[in-house]
């Protein structure tokens, strides 16, 4: 019988010790929180976010732009006038192609009686025309400018199947103009009606530009 109490008391001693080391270790982790800008995280942890990325992102690469004026002394006297009201920015330069249009016309003729014959014939024809005087195009007879390249492409067709070589081309005037650009983006509304309240002010236009650095 002493035996048989031993084994038993030697089985319980082996279940309660099987059992003691069975049960899950919890996690040593510290719930200590760290306030960063507007991040929050466990402390220890894996990573973080720096000074530079705790500030809130732009929502948009594009800047509100006002203007044009034709020279930079204008320009320069309304970015003090905006900087006055809280609109602070930089005078831009550019350069811009404007008035496109799609030209229909014969080629530079030989001479300028040459042109003055084909101008007769055209107009005896139908046809309004008449002949550019100087720059590289001089003697040449234009037939006309079209918004539509569709309309320019018509006409020359037509002009084609009579037996005139006619050509068409985009031409455009190249414009230097000045600009206010305002680290402003489109959707920062409340400083985005500043800039459009300053422009309708000035009678001016307000464009959407890449911020550029």
């Amino acid at each position: 019988m002493r035996v048989i109490f031993l084994l038993l008391l030697m089985l319980n001693v082996v279940y309660l010790a099987f059992a003691w080391f069975s049960q899950p270790i919890p996690e040593q982790r510290s719930q200590h929180f760290t306030q960063r800008g507007h991040e929050l995280r466990l402390y220890g942890e894996e990573g973080s976010l720096s000074e530079a990325n705790a500030r809130p992102v732009r929502k948009s690469n594009y800047c509100l732009a006002m203007g044009p004026w034709a020279d930079a002394e204008q320009a320069e006297r309304s970015l003090k006038l905006n900087k006055d009201i809280g609109l602070a920015g930089r005078v831009e330069r550019l350069s811009l192609r404007k008035n496109r249009l799609h030209w229909v016309y014969l080629p530079p003729l030989g001479s300028r009686s040459a042109a003055s014959e084909m101008l007769k014939e055209l107009h005896f024809k139908g046809v309004d025309s008449f002949i550019v005087t100087e720059g590289d195009d001089e003697n040449a007879v234009s037939l006309g400018y079209f918004s539509n390249q569709e309309s320019a492409i018509g006409l020359q067709t037509k002009m084609q199947n009579a037996g005139y070589e006619v050509e068409t081309r985009e031409t455009w005037k190249d414009v230097v103009e000045y600009w206010l650009v305002f680290n402003i983006a489109p959707h920062e509304v409340k400083m985005s009606e500043k800039v459009y309240l300053s422009a309708d002010t000035e009678a001016l236009t307000v464009m959407q530009v890449a911020c550029g650095n």
